[in-house]
């Protein structure tokens, strides 16, 4: 079994989304998912019964990693009383992550929480290697990292992964991408899917100079509010800014506007894959699907 270094788990587990169910071979030494989200349902059964293969180990999913627990914890770390009690109240209630991200720039802890992040993953890396005998070695030193240097690992200026880069994606409202054309209602305003699509552009084009030779990011998750109509000859622009950095997965704040103002904002997730292996594993997904039973 190939000896794993914590840094590379961490990486993997930060970038598990509530849709994704990650494993891990035990005589390759590759990480590989499936998702219902990007995946039809033939698919990911076929991905799934792949992964029955006894050289397929799961990972722990993201709610068993406990994030909002982690989260939870950091606050108790947290001894100046104001800051504590205000990031305590962010916690509370719905929305809690999106409204503890944004508190944490308040009170200027975001070095602070991905140091505390990145330590927690680590441990949760730790123990899953324990758990299923798989050897590593502590690249990272749990519990040992200093805090700049866990800021500096943790958010990589590795070009197209800076938190707060943004970039953004023009189109014009048509005949073509009208709500009526895409089916998505009756009206010649511009269409809800595409306004989504264009938002996804956007944020591929804030990752475009950030890529390996190779390698392509396909989005995973994504939850958008459209709030006004744009009429055929409208301008619309959609903005990316990258809002965080887990590993192999990027988070994105999304807004769209036309001539009159914004149209839609949300939140975009987008994992970056190799591109080769990616689409051959999508067909191999297929082939399996279609294959005729014996």
């Amino acid at each position: 079994m190939k000896k794993l270094n914590l840094s590379a788990v961490a990486d993997e587990f930060e970038s598990i989304s509530s849709e994704m169910s990650l494993f891990y071979n035990t005589e390759t030494g590759e990480f590989d998912f499936y998702s219902d989200f990007i995946m039809t349902l033939e698919e990911s059964s076929a991905k799934a019964e792949e992964f029955e293969d006894d050289a397929w180990i799961a990972t722990p999913s993201q709610q068993e990693i406990g994030e909002y627990d982690m989260m939870s914890d950091f606050v108790d770390s947290v001894t100046d009383p104001r800051k504590n009690e205000i990031l305590s109240i962010a916690l509370d209630g719905k929305g809690a992550f999106r409204r503890f991200k944004d508190t944490l720039r308040r009170v200027g802890l975001e070095d602070e929480w991905y140091t505390f992040k990145r330590k927690a993953y680590a441990e949760v890396a730790r123990v899953w290697c324990e758990e299923n005998d798989i050897e590593y070695t502590d690249d990272i030193g749990v519990g040992e990292m200093e805090s700049a240097q866990a800021s500096e690992n943790y958010n990589s200026d590795k070009s197209g992964f800076v938190l707060g880069k943004t970039a953004s994606a023009r189109t014009v409202v048509s005949e073509n991408n009208t709500a009526n054309a895409v089916w998505s209602g009756a009206l010649d305003v511009f269409a809800t899917p595409m306004m989504v699509a264009l938002m996804e552009q956007a944020a591929c084009e804030c990752l475009a100079d950030g890529l390996d030779p190779g390698q392509t990011s396909v989005g995973t998750e994504i939850s958008v509010s459209h709030t006004a109509a744009s009429p055929i000859g409208a301008e619309i622009t959609a903005t990316a800014t990258v809002e965080a950095v887990f590993g192999r997965r990027i988070e994105f704040i999304v807004t769209a506007s036309d001539n009159t103002g914004e149209i839609g904002n949300g939140k975009h997730t987008r994992v970056i894959v190799d591109a080769e292996k990616f689409m051959k594993k999508a067909a191999d997904c297929l082939n399996k699907s279609v294959a005729p039973r014996s």
